[in-house]
């Protein structure tokens, strides 16, 4: 969507043309851009570091946590699953001391033939926002 489908922008919200074009370019209508605007807040100014990416260390650990749960896992498609959930949050993940849990299930270990088939929470890996690679989203 392009902002100038909106009349006066500046009027009727409380967001500048940089704010304005993070949103536009994530829906298609004027309702679209009016309902992320007032439910979601990623497309704020203070807002635009973004996680991007596991880095060398959240690589590292993704790899020494495997090792330590007896997962014969591929380390690379573990960490693919990690970003996607880090990026999929309501709410965004920060760069400041902030961390989230990778939930490995019973049935996903067991398979692996590390513990009995069953429900819930086998493992956890912790990942924390200095294993993230962040970026200014603004441009």
């Amino acid at each position: 969507m392009n902002i100038s489908e909106i009349k006066d922008i500046a009027g009727r919200f409380d967001i500048n043309n940089a704010e304005a074009n993070r949103i536009a370019k994530t829906v298609d209508t004027e309702i679209d851009f009016i309902l992320v605007w007032e439910l979601e807040d990623w497309w704020t100014d203070k807002m635009a570091i973004q996680p991007q990416c596991l880095n060398d260390k959240g690589q590292q650990h993704i790899k020494n946590e495997l090792i330590s749960l007896s997962l014969d896992w591929d380390a690379a498609a573990v960490m693919t699953e990690v970003e996607q959930k880090m990026l999929s949050f309501s709410e965004m993940f920060e760069p400041n001391n902030d961390s989230f849990r990778y939930e490995i299930s019973k049935n996903s270990a067991s398979r692996q033939g590390v513990c009995s088939a069953g429900y819930g929470v086998f493992a956890e890996i912790e990942i924390t926002s200095d294993m993230v690679h962040f970026e200014d989203t603004t441009q």
